[in-house]
């Protein structure tokens, strides 16, 4: 079986084109695989942000954390914070799983004069460089009464050391994503 001049002509077109996709397949194959790389590499350094909403969650949500519950009708009241609850042992129900030092301060805006001036303070571990922070409002229930409040999430990330970092811009584009995301859901972050 002999290939005439035409079918020669198109071999030799087809081989050109099979080199120009590969290399094209390798280049969207390499620029993934850099893009997954550092998407990972962002979302492990963020770990504190991470876990200070997750705490900032559970603490304010939880019937089992600091959220009231009606001695009547059994129900939780999420975004509504037990003052009587608010020590460590609630800390000890609700934060258990956490092993990163953290300090909650829970601050009132309204009556309650034992929480005005620097708020009451729960903590875990050293508190030297809290380093994220997570500032939620609250209501606050003392004995009956509601007031308005403010409660704030602490913590330290023993894995990122800020000071060996190669390129901050893309996490401070992040910061700042996140940062307009909790404000647009009704709290702040600093990162």
């Amino acid at each position: 079986m002999r290939i005439g001049k035409k079918a020669s002509y198109d071999f030799s077109r087809k081989a050109i084109y099979f080199i120009v996709v590969l290399f094209v397949l390798t280049f969207i194959f390499l620029y993934m695989h850099g893009a997954i790389v550092n998407y990972n590499k962002i979302a492990v350094q963020k770990e504190a942000a991470i876990a200070g909403v997750v705490l900032a969650q559970e603490a304010i949500m939880s019937p089992k954390c600091f959220a009231y519950v009606d001695a009547a009708t059994g129900r939780a009241y999420p975004g509504m914070i037990d003052l009587e609850k608010f020590n460590s042992e609630g800390k000890q129900r609700c934060m258990e799983y956490l092993n990163i030092p953290y300090k909650i301060t829970l601050l009132s805006f309204g009556n309650v004069p034992e929480l005005q001036s620097d708020g009451k303070t729960i903590a875990k571990g050293s508190q030297e460089e809290l380093k994220e922070k997570v500032v939620r409002s609250v209501l606050i229930m003392n004995k009956g009464q509601v007031t308005r409040g403010s409660m704030t999430f602490e913590l330290n990330d023993y894995f990122i050391d800020d000071s060996k970092k190669e390129n901050s811009e893309p996490y401070e584009e992040i910061s700042r994503q996140s940062e307009e995301f909790y404000e647009n859901v009704g709290a702040t972050v600093s990162i």
